[in-house]
């Protein structure tokens, strides 16, 4: 689990996760509003991760963020959001053919 952090720390894990989610945004600007949300607690999970194992240099956890939400862009196309168009839906529901 997460150790306590000194206010210095969650200063520079609060500044490591903007600069990560902005420099995400900019590369995904039709990213939805809820995939920016994964992707904000995806990167504060793994910065969080990072702190608790001691790591304090900002480029080190930013680097380590920024390919945390790059890996997990895949989860747009899962929420039917990427650009090459929604995902088809395959309902167990649906009636069968006659």
């Amino acid at each position: 689990m997460f150790s306590h952090f000194t206010p210095d720390t969650v200063a520079l894990l609060t500044s490591v996760q903007s600069s990560a989610i902005q420099d995400w945004a900019a590369a995904e600007p039709a990213a939805s509003p809820m995939l920016k949300a994964i992707m904000e607690v995806a990167v504060a999970r793994k910065l969080l991760d990072l702190a608790s194992m001691g790591e304090r240099d900002p480029e080190r956890l930013r680097k380590a963020a920024v390919s945390e939400v790059m890996f997990s862009t895949p989860v747009e196309n899962a929420c039917g959001n990427d650009r090459v168009g929604p995902v088809p839906s395959r309902s167990v529901h649906r009636a069968r053919p006659e």
